[in-house]
């Protein structure tokens, strides 16, 4: 907004819109994943039973309808992996129809306050590149957030821990210090 305000207010009408997409895109990514994890989660269950219970399997003559069990598991996921790569495709490309959108109208402004004198080349390019990858980006913040979300409640914990090896525990100066050391050979290798 400081370097031109009237483009950086026109391409804020795309910011809402790539948002928008990239969190529908982002919404339905998750569902199909998390749908399709679950089916193979159930199909390695039903793998690790019978292999664990291999002899019972093939004493009762079950390993077709087992066999069945499992492929009808795979078969799900496979299923729902189809309309994840459908609802990606659509969403990416609405996504980049939006980012095409947006520097066309960028262009077409631009190119009228450059005309007007209201702004250069330079002041154009600047405007359009801050706006547009400021957009994107928040457009994939709902997806960055869920790792962080991860990263929250598994490695905080950790690292509130109190280490059984303490600092204080060590001797203060080298001369407290008492150990053999001995010097390592080095081992030279051709780049």
């Amino acid at each position: 907004y400081a370097r031109c305000w009237r483009l950086a207010l026109a391409l804020t009408s795309m910011i809402p819109c790539m948002a928008l997409t990239g969190g529908v895109l982002n919404m339905f990514e998750t569902r199909y994943t998390q749908r399709s994890l679950k089916h193979i989660a159930d199909a390695g269950s039903i793998a690790e039973e019978v292999i664990s219970t291999i002899r019972t399997a093939h004493a009762f003559g079950n390993q077709r309808t087992l066999s069945a069990l499992y492929d009808s598991h795979i078969a799900s996921s496979h299923a729902l992996d189809v309309k994840s790569a459908a609802a990606t495709g659509i969403g990416v490309s609405f996504f980049f129809f939006v980012i095409y959108s947006a520097y066309g109208l960028a262009f077409d402004f631009g190119t009228t306050l450059v005309i007007h004198g209201h702004a250069t080349v330079g002041v154009i390019v600047n405007v359009i590149t801050a706006i547009l990858i400021g957009s994107a980006s928040l457009a994939m913040l709902s997806s960055e957030m869920q790792g962080t979300t991860w990263a929250h409640h598994k490695i905080i914990p950790m690292s509130s821990d109190t280490p059984s090896l303490s600092h204080l525990s060590c001797p203060r100066s080298s001369s407290q210090a008492v150990g053999h050391n001995r010097p390592c050979p080095t081992h030279r290798f051709p780049s």
